[in-house]
């Protein structure tokens, strides 16, 4: 998204950001992008990709993965997650992705050191704590997480208590990204995405108390 540069006044500030926000610019969360999707590329492709690189020198890695699932659909929202409440498709999708990272681990030639590990979405907090500690148990048994990674994950704050915050401290993410699509509450209560502003910042307060040392509050565009 373009930001405002310092040379835009105060007054155009706000017509800026609306033209921004309304004009029809490619989504980059993610890439490829979903419309570059081909079943033409499959596993077999992917691993001769991985295969290329092989025995080249190795840097250290940033791993993201993508949990895909949301409860439900936030009309603000430009991606496409899928919604579900049904937790043994996210089971079914945390094995798969052991299996990638299982088939991406193979095709290195020595153990790299992870620097950084991040979960977007979707809604990664979606996954139960057990999914999480799992898909976590098997990305380091795979990979090499240097003693400085830093892990973290965007986190709907809806879905979030001290005890799950405390659980995820403990299978060992550091940095929490509360995503909001505004501050203002009604605005939000019309997105379907009611929150209460004084709960986010309870929840970063908590963060902060367990031992997170990377609390942000993000504005989702």
């Amino acid at each position: 998204m373009p930001q405002a540069t310092a040379n835009v006044s105060h007054s155009n500030l706000e017509a800026t950001v609306l033209a921004a926000r309304l004009a029809a610019l490619p989504h980059s969360a993610q890439y490829p992008a979903v419309d570059h999707f081909s079943e033409a590329y499959g596993a077999a492709q992917y691993a001769q990709a991985l295969s290329s690189r092989a025995g080249s020198t190795l840097r250290p890695l940033s791993l993201n993965v993508e949990v895909p699932f949301c409860r439900t659909q936030c009309l603000h929202c430009s991606r496409l997650p899928i919604i579900t409440h049904d937790v043994q498709r996210a089971e079914r999708y945390v094995n798969w992705l052991i299996e990638e990272a299982t088939m991406v681990a193979e095709q290195l030639a020595s153990p790299t050191p992870v620097l950084r590990l991040h979960l977007s979405g979707g809604t990664p907090n979606y996954l139960p704590t057990r999914h999480l500690r799992l898909l976590w148990a098997e990305l380091s048994r795979q990979f090499h997480f240097a003693s400085e990674c830093q892990a973290s994950l965007n986190a709907d704050p809806r879905y979030l208590s001290a005890r799950r915050l405390a659980d995820l401290h403990e299978i060992g993410f550091r940095g929490l990204h509360l995503l909001l699509p505004e501050l203002d509450e009604a605005v939000l209560e019309g997105l379907q995405r009611p929150m209460n502003r004084k709960r986010v910042l309870a929840l970063v307060q908590t963060a902060h108390d367990i031992g997170w040392n990377d609390v942000r509050v993000e504005l989702m565009t």
